[in-house]
């Protein structure tokens, strides 16, 4: 390494930590991000899918409305309640 005295070894390894801090910090941020964009996408997903199940609920319920089926039955089949199946 070629250090002549103490003061240069220290100033060395000080660099030394301070250039592995930065490293372990970025690594961190990245697999922070990572994990973050992961249950983001993941909580994305699972929003998206409910809303399509409450809309093809929404569209089962419109089509036993036309039907004439029962609104005690439609609600009993779709899950929607009788306040919302009046309101289609």
């Amino acid at each position: 390494i070629g250090m002549t005295t103490e003061a240069d070894y220290i100033a060395y390894m000080e660099e030394q930590i301070s250039d592995a801090r930065d490293e372990w910090l970025a690594e961190g941020k990245a697999e922070g991000l990572a994990e973050g964009e992961a249950r983001g996408e993941a909580r994305g997903r699972a929003e998206g899918l409910a809303e399509g199940e409450a809309k093809a609920q929404l569209e089962i319920a419109r089509n036993l409305k036309s039907l004439s089926m029962p609104e005690d039955q439609i609600a009993a089949a779709t899950g929607l309640s009788i306040e919302e199946i009046r309101q289609l």
